[in-house]
């Protein structure tokens, strides 16, 4: 199945903590705290793009704070069975997933 998602970064430029709970997981917290200040809405609109594009592949992931984005050794963005690959361009992040 196939997921994709187009996402505009100013929407994430104001965040709560509630926010943050709500689709983040534990873990992608404490990294988006690590984050520079200048570089938190390109963190908070990849992973929300991402997290879209996943379940509108395969709809049981709706619990978005469930979802555990990471990183590989290259830097490509990991989760599960998903090949997951995202670009930006100006103020927009597009997100394609391929759940194998």
């Amino acid at each position: 199945m196939l997921g994709v998602d187009l996402t505009d970064i100013r929407r994430f430029k104001e965040y709560s903590e509630t926010l943050l709970i709500k689709f983040l997981h534990p873990i992608e917290i404490e990294q988006f705290k690590k984050v520079s200040i200048t570089k938190r809405a390109d963190f908070l609109a990849t992973r929300w793009a991402i997290k879209e594009a996943i379940f509108k592949a395969d709809n049981q992931y709706y619990s978005f704070n469930q979802i555990n984005i990471t990183k590989d050794e290259v830097g490509r963005y990991v989760f599960k069975d998903f090949e997951i690959s995202t670009s930006n361009e100006g103020r927009y992040i597009i997100a394609v997933v391929f759940k194998r």
